[in-house]
């Protein structure tokens, strides 16, 4: 499996990441729309973030490797083929997950910031937030503290696991036995 390959999949990933997020986002635009008095400006809203980010998704699934070879730096010589070890996959899946969470908590936080701003505008400062909501915003405060631990420290969770598991390498693990 070559690098673009690895890289192709990823993207790929990424737009089913994408597809689901916009129908999410769809969902909770028609709510927010359905709730005001004018309707046609919340479906140009949803219109208006939806459907490029289902076009972004068409595109990268249609043309990963194009995607995948504009990501990655030109070679001079063709590597070989790369022949990934558990290792290797573990961290890669470790970093997706990472990534997933994080952009999944994003979107929430980007709810919450606007939730935020609105209640901010109000001039009634008789409203608080719900036990429910307060318990939504450190949920997701969490989610993006989690996703920038597995994203950015995939290296050192990989080598806890192993440990945990007893397949570390004796050497590198200074607290085995």
């Amino acid at each position: 499996m070559s690098r673009e390959d690895i890289v192709a999949i990823a993207v790929r990933l990424f737009a089913v990441f994408l597809v689901i997020t916009s129908v999410r986002l769809a969902a909770g635009l028609f709510q927010f729309a359905s709730m005001g008095g004018d309707q046609g400006y919340g479906m140009v809203a949803m219109a208006a973030t939806v459907l490029p980010m289902l076009a972004a998704a068409a595109l990268l699934w249609f043309f990963p490797l194009t995607v995948s070879r504009s990501l990655l730096p030109a070679v001079k010589h063709p590597l070989p083929a790369l022949s990934p070890d558990a290792r290797t996959f573990e961290e890669v899946g470790l970093t997706l997950i990472g990534i997933w969470l994080v952009a999944m908590a994003l979107s929430d936080a980007a709810h919450w910031a606007v939730f935020a701003a609105m209640m901010a505008r109000t001039d009634d400062q008789t409203i608080w937030l719900s036990p429910d909501q307060k318990a939504n915003i450190i949920v997701t405060l969490l989610e993006l503290g989690l996703g920038a631990w597995l994203v950015l420290g995939v290296r050192g969770i990989v080598g806890t696991i192993r440990r945990l598991r007893g397949q570390g390498d004796p050497v590198a693990s200074p607290h085995r036995d």
